[in-house]
């Protein structure tokens, strides 16, 4: 898919999908699998390649809701994705909720 159209299509992906994310036992989804279902299905359904960033710690409770920023790394194309628990088992359902302007891809970070 061409970028320009890949960035459209970010911008306006709103479809929800499902993922499972493990849930260890202090009652907290698994950032790592929560971020990595995020960038897949978005890989899935539109193509390119992203970057997920989700809150360190997301308590598990159904009906609680987290933001991730997400980004898209060919465009530099940002949004935010809403994650909904539906259950205390880790499954949740999330969709992107706003999209950004494209910016310059970030540069690694210094160690």
């Amino acid at each position: 898919m061409p970028n320009s159209r890949r960035v459209m299509a970010f911008a306006a992906f709103g479809l929800s999908l499902t993922a499972l994310a493990g849930c260890s036992t202090t009652s907290t989804l698994n950032t790592d699998e929560v971020q990595t279902a995020i960038s897949s299905g978005l890989t899935e359904q539109i193509g390119g390649t992203y970057t997920v960033s989700c809150p360190s710690t997301i308590e598990v409770k159904v009906g609680a809701t987290f933001t991730c920023d997400v980004t898209d790394a060919a465009t530099g194309q940002t949004a935010q994705v809403t994650g909904t628990q539906d259950d205390d088992q880790g499954h949740f359902t999330w969709k992107v909720t706003s999209a950004g302007s494209a910016s310059p891809a970030a540069s690694p970070a210094a160690s």
